[in-house]
């Protein structure tokens, strides 16, 4: 399974998400990708590729004269929750099946924002064990 991590934070990530992880779930069942902001994200969240999708609300943001890699400006998107509807609108337009997208956020405020943009979970980074846990349930049998 591919999972997509969209987080600033590489300490966080790095040395306790991903550490999690790896202590909950088979060896060798996900791969994860992490980009660390907006700029990043965008021309891969939209990707087929990914089986789900963790994102963090608090993201450095474009600067106003950043393109895209391939030159075209860069949408509207200020935080994960814009991400999250990016996602969403892209999946819609496919009509293909949602993919379960976790919201992160180290504040309820964040995370409230990511559950109005279409998360399917939602966890404090306080409670990072229960991310890793649903990642461990969405895993094929």
């Amino acid at each position: 399974m591919k999972i997509l991590i969209v987080e600033d934070n590489s300490e966080y990530c790095e040395g306790y998400l991903l550490r999690i992880c790896k202590s909950i779930l088979p060896p060798g069942a996900v791969e994860f990708t992490q980009v660390r902001t907006i700029l990043e994200a965008i021309p891969v969240v939209c990707s087929p590729e990914w089986q789900a999708i963790i994102v963090d609300f608090d993201l450095p943001a474009p600067k106003k004269d950043d393109v895209l890699p391939d030159g075209s400006p860069v949408p509207p998107i200020r935080n994960g929750a814009h991400l999250v509807h990016l996602r969403r609108r892209w999946e819609n337009e496919r009509k293909t099946l949602p993919i379960p997208v976790m919201g992160n956020a180290a504040h309820e405020v964040g995370n409230r924002a990511l559950r109005a943009a279409g998360t399917s979970h939602n966890f404090s980074k306080l409670n990072t064990v229960e991310l890793a846990k649903a990642i461990k349930g969405i895993l094929p049998q």
